[in-house]
């Protein structure tokens, strides 16, 4: 049920209450109607603009192929490209290619790492009991640290087993952080 069909559907339960059932329950749908409609206004029932940048038939595109590797092409819809747009592979600008390439070395680096020290590792988010560790590239020293996580998923790979903590962070901090 879309807001259209639900205000709708308030707005005749509303009247049907009205009639004599009662009236409490009639206004505080008429005011929960009249908030969706301002709402509504400020709005409207309309799709969110996509912030990823998706390629038409005959548009060029970069994409990375390995580590700094870039690639270009010309769009045309194959299922190999397809797959490339559905893993947030492509990429409208060489430069923006190329910012990307850094940030994916950086992530398979520690992605790596810690499927390596913990291959059967299972995290369970919805377990604020489970303490996870998670780590990050401090600019200001230069090293990666590690911090507690519980239930707030920041995108890099956690460790379960703190044992694993030291071992990842003297592997990253020998790599560096760029």
């Amino acid at each position: 049920m879309n807001d259209r069909e639900l205000i709708k559907s308030a707005m005749r339960l509303a009247r049907e209450l009205d009639l004599g059932r009662s009236e409490h329950y009639a206004d505080v749908i008429f005011r929960l109607v009249q908030r969706f409609e301002e709402l509504e206004e400020l709005t409207p029932d309309k799709e969110p603009t996509s912030i990823v940048w998706e390629p038409k038939k005959g548009d060029e595109y970069f994409y990375v192929a390995t580590t700094e590797y870039l690639n270009s092409n010309i769009w045309v819809g194959s299922d190999y490209e397809l797959a490339l747009l559905k893993h947030h592979n492509v990429y409208k600008t060489r430069e923006l290619a190329e910012k990307a390439a850094k940030y994916q070395e950086r992530y398979n680096r520690v992605l790596q790492a810690v499927l390596n020290l913990e291959p059967d590792q299972k995290v369970d988010w919805s377990n604020d009991r489970q303490i996870k560790y998670e780590v990050h590239f401090g600019y200001i020293h230069g090293l990666w640290k590690a911090g507690r996580c519980y239930t707030i998923d920041s995108g890099y790979p956690v460790l379960t087993d703190k044992k694993n903590l030291q071992p990842l962070l003297d592997y990253l901090n020998l790599k560096g952080g760029e």
